[in-house]
């Protein structure tokens, strides 16, 4: 089953890159701290319906979809068409962002696809490091929609920052599936990656609202 504090998590997470992404192709509607709230109403209720249908696939499809959807319109300057566009396909890369994390991590370290179901630890890994390439894609994908979002004023070293988080969250999930490796170290590894995860993401929001206020 589901853990319902890693659910959480992840979707407060979400709701952070859709923020990002939409506020580097689009103008907010309302200020940060009211963006936000909205935001973590409706992906915690995306959460909530998530866990009491057991991550039903196509419930849980059609529920993302949505909430992304009334995130956009509700908050960000787009046209409703484009919104549920955008939704749309960020749930689609989300999806196959999470699929190539764990067939790949599977494959680099030799372990069974379905092993992070049966370990916190290595589902916090999964997570972890699915999200941060979702985030890498989402930022790639804001500036070719919009170029001049301000992209250009990024120091080139910042974009550095993710991908090597996410090999470091790599390197940690090789390291706990090692025989030699206690549950209590994997325990701690898998909390360090939500740390390096939630790092990177805060750094590029707060590097977002300091371009947004010189501009």
């Amino acid at each position: 089953m589901l853990n319902p504090l890693v659910s959480c998590s992840v979707y407060a997470f979400e709701m952070l890159i859709i923020y990002v992404f939409f506020s580097r192709i689009s103008e907010r509607k309302a200020t940060v701290l009211k963006t936000f709230l909205i935001g973590i109403l409706l992906f915690e209720a995306g959460s909530g319906i998530n866990l009491l249908f057991q991550n039903n696939l196509w419930i849980n499809t059609a529920v993302s979809i949505a909430i992304r959807f009334l995130f956009c319109v509700l908050c960000f300057d787009v046209e409703p068409v484009l919104a549920a566009c955008y939704s749309v396909v960020l749930v689609v890369l989300n999806f196959a962002l999470e699929l190539i994390a764990v067939f790949v991590i599977s494959a680099i370290t030799g372990t069974e696809t379905i092993d992070y179901n049966c370990n916190l630890a290595l589902l916090i890994l999964e997570c972890s490091t699915s999200k941060i390439l979702f985030f890498v894609t989402c930022l790639v994908m804001s500036h070719i929609i919009k170029p001049h979002s301000g992209f250009s004023k990024y120091q080139l070293s910042l974009f550095f920052f993710p991908l090597c988080s996410a090999l470091c969250l790599m390197i940690f999930w090789f390291i706990c599936t090692r025989d030699s490796v206690t549950y209590d170290i994997q325990l701690l590894l898998s909390v360090a990656s939500v740390i390096i995860f939630g790092s990177t993401v805060l750094l590029f929001i707060t590097y977002q609202h300091q371009i947004d206020a010189e501009s």
